[in-house]
């Protein structure tokens, strides 16, 4: 602990390894001012490793986060989602919320954005997580951006302000890929999925999850299929599994303390079911997470 670096502010609070890196997008001069044009108030790569952990008080701004390697843990208000590599995170403004990675490395690119009307309308109002599809573009711009300012040339206005407009547009694409019918039924699955987690010991079946979600069975199905290609049973599955690598990983538990966590009768089920997941054992996997 004493070798990490403190950032606390009245909004926020960061622990940051010593061994962690980060790369900001900065302006090179006060003449060069695209990120302000394009109300971009901050943004970075970076490349995390285990200890780092993130606080972020009522935010003042809007926050989309790439996860491009490792993944982390998101709490708010009680409610913990899993980010995982391939994925976004958005947060809008005046949220509370914290996230730690749960892997020993986590590769991230993040980008603050100013409380403004035009972002402020692409945002949902709850923190989402959901598969990117522009996270590959965007970070390649910001490296693209990081090197051209890097260079101090004094003709580096315009190829800065061109990755800073592409930026804009990709995270656009992003936010404003679905129609609000989508984005409504994306929030509802996000907030099933987060009581779901909350409750993984619980015997959830098809007809508890509909009558949580407020749907019936076969849209719930239909809004699976097409968001995640995968049923709705199969979801908690992954859930419960994803959780069960968690415990393997970061925690001394039996497997009989880890199938009762996890809604299992037994260590004996819980091994079948997890050897069918992950293609091994959970004495295996635990044995081979040691190692590394």
């Amino acid at each position: 602990m004493e070798n990490n670096r403190i950032i606390e502010t009245q909004v926020e609070r960061i622990i940051i390894p010593e061994n962690s890196r980060e790369r900001i997008l900065t302006q090179p001069s006060p003449n060069i001012h695209c990120m302000d044009d394009y109300n971009i108030l901050i943004a970075g790569i970076s490349e995390l490793t285990k200890g780092y952990g993130a606080e972020r008080f009522p935010s003042y701004y809007n926050m989309i986060l790439y996860a491009y390697s490792g993944s982390a843990q998101i709490e708010e208000g009680g409610t913990t989602r899993i980010l995982k590599a391939g994925e976004v995170m958005t947060a809008p403004i005046g949220h509370t919320f914290s996230y730690a990675p749960v892997t020993d490395r986590w590769e991230i690119a993040w980008i603050h954005l100013v409380d403004s009307p035009d972002w402020n309308a692409l945002f949902p109002k709850a923190i989402t997580v959901r598969p990117a599809q522009w996270g590959q573009l965007v970070k390649t711009l910001m490296e693209a951006f990081i090197t051209e300012s890097n260079t101090r040339r004094a003709d580096s206005r315009q190829p800065l302000r061109l990755c800073t407009e592409m930026i804009t547009c990709y995270l656009k694409r992003e936010l404003g890929m679905e129609n609000p019918t989508e984005l409504k039924a994306r929030e509802t699955l996000q907030n099933l999925w987060s009581q779901v987690h909350a409750d993984l010991t619980r015997k959830w079946t098809v007809d508890e999850l509909a009558g949580s979600a407020g749907l019936c069975k076969t849209y719930l199905h239909r809004l699976c299929t097409k968001f995640y290609n995968t049923s709705p049973m199969n979801m908690i599955t992954t859930m419960r599994m994803e959780r069960a690598a968690e415990l393997l990983s970061f925690s001394n538990y039996t497997l009989e303390m880890i199938a009762d966590q996890i809604g299992y009768e037994s260590a004996f089920t819980f091994s079948k079911a997890f050897k069918r997941y992950a293609g091994i054992s959970p004495k295996e996997f635990r044995k081979k997470q040691s190692a590394t």
